[in-house]
């Protein structure tokens, strides 16, 4: 995995941890891509304490589609699949392998999480594997 660039900013990618878990983040837009044992223990995790005014606008924004370039699977280099999560954020994820969160998308999947157990659940599907179809119901 090493030297290996972000596809938004170009920046060399630096494993970390994130409340324990491993991850990879990007200094430069401070992205991450995080494999499903990581986002599922992420998900679990209450370690980080949010305002009021981060759970409203957490819970207030909508998914948007946005122009950001295609971004590749870590594990496989596929291209990544973007997925609109129950209406309320899109990601761009490759399926059994992980997802990549853009700046402040990980706080935002915690806040989400720690709120609305059928979001919680979706993503747990993503990580694992599921198919979009899978998912509607």
């Amino acid at each position: 995995m090493s030297h290996e660039t972000c596809e938004r900013c170009q920046s060399e990618l630096k494993p970390t941890t994130y409340e324990g878990h491993p991850v990879v983040h990007c200094p430069g837009c401070e992205a991450y891509w995080l494999g499903p044992k990581a986002l599922k223990g992420v998900l679990k995790s209450t370690e980080v304490d949010f305002t009021r005014s981060q759970r409203d606008a957490a819970l207030e924004t909508k998914a948007e589609e946005g122009d950001d370039p295609l971004v590749f699977c870590l594990t496989c280099h596929a291209p990544a699949d973007r997925l609109n999560v129950l209406g309320l954020l899109m990601i761009d994820y490759c399926a059994g392998h992980g997802i990549w969160l853009d700046a402040g998308e990980l706080e935002r999947i915690q806040v989400l999480a720690e709120t609305n157990e059928q979001w919680r659940k979706t993503m747990v599907k993503v990580v694992s594997g599921k198919r979009e179809a899978e998912l509607e119901g």
